[in-house]
């Protein structure tokens, strides 16, 4: 019900980055050109993953937000680099990857976070989006006493 709610009010937010002349093999989200809407695929699975999974060590704060930030940024200097081209898509999710693993905020859904739509992506929607739902599932998975969320930060 929680993930529910948050998808429609992200949904419904307007996009304020700037738009590629073209789609790419490099984008991940979808795009609404009449009304600028952004839906970002990888916050599907963070969303079953803090709510469902909440004791995982993927779905830990720190992971979900730096991870999916890193690597949102690790995608959109690939592209920048590379431009929309086979080996930018390869290097961005393996480099997303690497670079989860050396800052050990893993999150598996991160990689899927890999875009082409500019420099401030990683923050909005990646990292503004993430805390929101980090937000709504602190709240939810404490409700119920058996459950706590987060484990560690």
């Amino acid at each position: 019900m929680a993930a529910s709610v948050y998808a429609l009010l992200v949904a419904s937010q307007p996009c304020r980055l700037p738009c590629p002349t073209k789609p790419t093999t490099l984008t991940v989200v979808t795009r609404s050109f009449k009304c600028g809407t952004v839906i970002v695929a990888s916050f599907g699975a963070t969303s079953v993953l803090i709510f469902a999974a909440p004791d995982s060590p993927f779905a830990q704060p720190r992971n979900v937000l730096f991870g999916s930030m890193l690597s949102a940024l690790v995608g959109v200097a690939c592209f920048h680099l590379l431009g929309s081209t086979a080996l930018a898509v390869t290097l961005a999710v393996s480099l997303s990857v690497l670079a989860m693993q050396l800052t050990h905020t893993v999150h598996p859904p991160g990689a899927a976070a890999t875009a082409t739509l500019g420099w401030w992506y990683p923050l909005m929607p990646i990292g503004i989006g993430c805390g929101v739902m980090l937000v709504v599932a602190i709240l939810v998975n404490n409700l119920a006493r058996h459950r706590r969320y987060p484990r560690y930060w």
